[in-house]
């Protein structure tokens, strides 16, 4: 079943929001002490990835449109 790209750009932009609301109030000693949010963040990282792949499959020209989203779907790799 096709994805629409709405639905992956709202599940991008739910997946920043819960990244803000994990680390609110964390300075990175802490951030780098608690495993469990690492952890949470990291997944969200992966749905953020995930979410701009579909876009790649079914509107690239959407995709072209967000600044760095190679770096993005691939987690800060180049």
């Amino acid at each position: 079943m096709p994805h629409d790209p709405a639905v992956c750009l709202e599940d991008a932009a739910n997946a920043c929001r819960l990244i803000l609301q994990f680390t609110e109030n964390m300075v990175e000693s802490e951030y780098a002490a608690d495993i469990k949010t690492q952890s949470a963040v990291e997944r969200q990282f992966e749905i953020i990835g995930e979410a701009l792949n579909r876009i790649k499959n079914i509107d690239a020209e959407l995709l072209a449109s967000i600044d760095n989203w190679r770096e993005i779907i691939g987690n800060g790799e180049p």
